[in-house]
């Protein structure tokens, strides 16, 4: 949890890399983490996508932990056969 001097901001996703995803934040694009919180959420409705707004927690000047993920207005999504039929979501909040 973040502490009590911590200030949150809100940021969108614009990048998702194997370990870290590319939050714009005040015209920044800080590189960040999960919180494990999220990591073990279901596909569908925890995974941090492309779009994404989040909200951050800075741990230094140019690094943060995405702490949650706000509600999506739209995604953009395909079903996955294999998978009986899971739905993936490709990318969010796209206008």
């Amino acid at each position: 949890m973040a502490s009590p001097k911590t200030q949150m901001k809100v940021g969108k996703v614009i990048r998702v890399t194997r370990k870290t995803f590319d939050v714009a934040v005040d015209g920044k694009v800080i590189p960040c983490v999960v919180r494990g919180k999220l990591i073990g959420q279901a596909a569908d409705s925890g995974t941090v996508r492309v779009g994404d707004d989040v909200k951050v927690e800075f741990i230094g000047p140019d690094e943060g932990v995405i702490h949650e993920i706000l509600p999506r207005r739209s995604r953009l999504s395909r079903v996955v056969e294999s998978r009986a039929h899971q739905e993936h979501i490709i990318a969010t909040n796209i206008d």
